[in-house]
């Protein structure tokens, strides 16, 4: 029940721009302070978008068992719960801290990189990098830039699986 658009209004924030840092620390505020009440729904697709994340991963295992994983625009890092609790070796990415605050509440330990820039991530670095539902967040021109500097970032061998229900069909 947290309205979008009376986060733009009160941080005067234009609604055509696409949502950015200040955007989304106010947003996980109030999903901190809502205590995390999960619509239904929500908790669905993420639990889809788990499941989908493990048979990469399990795949990607059977190859090479210490696999290096980011996960960028992590949101919550519920999509990954489940692969931190196991120990496994994924990094969390995403552009302001306070999305963290729900793992970090569980005592969930993991490492992380807050940045808006990519760049600021060490190169050559990833064999999975996995980018779920991270569209919305960018202009056209955003989103091709946001490729390039992925790219920069995988292993010789590395892969980047991207997910996205809101693709316009333009792309």
């Amino acid at each position: 029940d947290i309205s979008l658009d009376d986060i733009a209004m009160e941080r005067n924030i234009d609604p055509k721009e696409v949502a950015a840092e200040n955007f989304y620390k106010e947003f996980y505020r109030r999903l901190k302070q809502n205590s995390y009440a999960f619509e239904n729904e929500w908790i669905n697709e993420k639990k889809m978008q788990t499941l989908a994340m493990r048979r990469y991963i399990d795949q990607a295992m059977l190859e090479n068992k210490s696999q290096k994983i980011l996960s960028v625009g992590a949101g919550t890092g519920f999509v990954e719960e489940e692969f931190l609790r196991k120990g496994l070796n994924i990094i969390l990415h995403e552009c302001q801290p306070s999305s963290f605050d729900y793992l970090k509440q569980k005592n969930i330990k993991f490492q992380e990189y807050i940045t808006t820039n990519l760049s600021d991530i060490p190169e050559n670095n990833f064999d999975l990098i996995f980018a779920f539902t991270v569209s919305y967040c960018f202009t056209y021109e955003q989103y091709f830039s946001f490729f390039k500097s992925v790219y920069n970032l995988l292993s010789d061998k590395g892969q980047l699986i991207l997910f996205d229900s809101y693709l316009i069909s333009t792309f």
